[in-house]
């Protein structure tokens, strides 16, 4: 069991896992296939489990009447994240979500500034707001699940383990074959999932995640 897999090799696993003809080349189209499943069981697996390993902090510099600051690129806003903003030399949790009732106390539109920062919500796909808008310079801090790497070519490599992707695709791949096989994997499903949390459905705060 090993994180940092590459695709190719993790190609090669799950054909030995259900039975398929390993020779390089043999296939393509099945191979193409087999490795956007792959890639897709991973994607699935890092949305339905909290992983402690992916954890990671992005800091946004913000000087005094900043009103909006760019989102870290390294993490999954699709997941929850937590954020806080520094307030003298104490991190202070951000509430999500600002309305114009806020305005009423300082008005962001009309340039008015505060300390410290209480509320932040999303502005665009990259960007965010916060409110009141700082009086001061301070740095607003995401921490959250990375964003995984690219799984798409034979030399991307894996972000979590090789053998729960394997052995997930294999039980999805034997069930759609209707395989007795598959009734030994299927099980997987049902055991705790190594080096993961729960179902972070189970963890999901406030703020986390975007809003459709």
């Amino acid at each position: 069991m090993a994180r940092g897999t590459t695709l190719a090799n993790l190609l090669l696993m799950l054909k030995a896992e259900t039975g398929q003809v390993m020779t390089a080349g043999v296939g393509e189209a099945e191979d193409t296939r087999l490795k956007y499943l792959l890639a897709q069981q991973q994607q699935w697996l890092a949305a339905e489990f909290d992983w402690p390993f992916l954890e990671r902090t992005g800091d946004v510099l913000f000087t005094a009447g900043d009103r909006t600051g760019t989102l870290p690129t390294t993490l999954d806003y699709e997941r929850p994240v937590r954020v806080v903003a520094l307030d003298s030399d104490v991190w202070r949790p951000l509430v999500y979500g600002i309305s114009p009732e806020e305005f009423i106390v300082w008005n962001s539109d009309e340039a008015e500034t505060a300390d410290p920062i209480l509320k932040w919500k999303y502005a665009t796909d990259t960007t965010f707001e916060v409110w009141p808008m700082p009086a001061t310079a301070t740095t607003v801090r995401f921490t959250g699940q990375k964003r995984l790497s690219a799984l798409v070519e034979t030399t991307d490599t894996a972000d979590l383990d090789d053998l729960l992707i394997v052995l997930f695709t294999a039980a999805e791949l034997l069930a759609g074959q209707k395989q007795a096989d598959a009734q030994a994997s299927l099980g997987l499903q049902a055991c705790p999932v190594p080096g993961a949390g729960p179902p972070h459905q189970e963890h999901r705060q406030q703020g986390g995640g975007r809003q459709h």
